[in-house]
């Protein structure tokens, strides 16, 4: 059974694949140790967790890499599923569709791809820009704040002084 989901990303495609091949960026959005040579055949195996008896991990993936297109498409065959990674420039963001192809009948190949998706979430939020929130507002230096104004004593009264090489 084939099925495939599309979720916008606010980033670069490139920056989305890198995130899906190297093992520095996958252990930071997906909380994984992760061993991945980035070329066609080579391996890619994401471990989760400690196994009980305190060697290895308790979850393991692992795939051999299918295809690699620098900057728009990444496959992975785990299997017997191919999971397909496509990256489209969109406006400012990236459109991503992630396929699973060759699921086997009898098994639910819907919770499966909503699993994938919603790691993607995850790599959304490590890859796109953090919001930027509006400076509050502020109110107006006093003389003491402004670095344009400086205050000193002579004799008797307060004098302040105008640093500003324009006047």
């Amino acid at each position: 059974m084939d099925s495939s989901r599309t979720l916008n990303i606010n980033a670069e495609p490139a920056a989305i694949i890198r995130c899906l091949l190297n093992p520095t960026d996958l252990k930071e959005w997906w909380q994984c140790h992760a061993v991945v040579d980035a070329r066609v055949g080579g391996v890619w195996a994401l471990g989760w967790g400690e196994n009980e008896n305190g060697h290895g991990h308790a979850m393991v993936i692992t795939g051999f890499v299918q295809e690699i297109v620098e900057g728009s498409r990444f496959s992975v065959y785990i299997e017997p599923i191919t999971i397909v990674f496509d990256v489209v420039p969109d406006g400012n963001g990236t459109m991503m569709t992630i396929s699973q192809f060759n699921f086997p009948e009898g098994q639910d190949a819907d919770a499966s791809l909503e699993t994938w998706v919603s790691a993607m979430a995850a790599l959304k939020s490590h890859v796109e820009p953090a919001e930027q929130s509006a400076p509050e507002p502020q109110a107006p230096p006093t003389t003491r704040e402004n670095p344009l104004v400086g205050e000193r004593q002579t004799g008797s009264k307060p004098t302040v002084n105008v640093r500003d090489s324009n006047l």
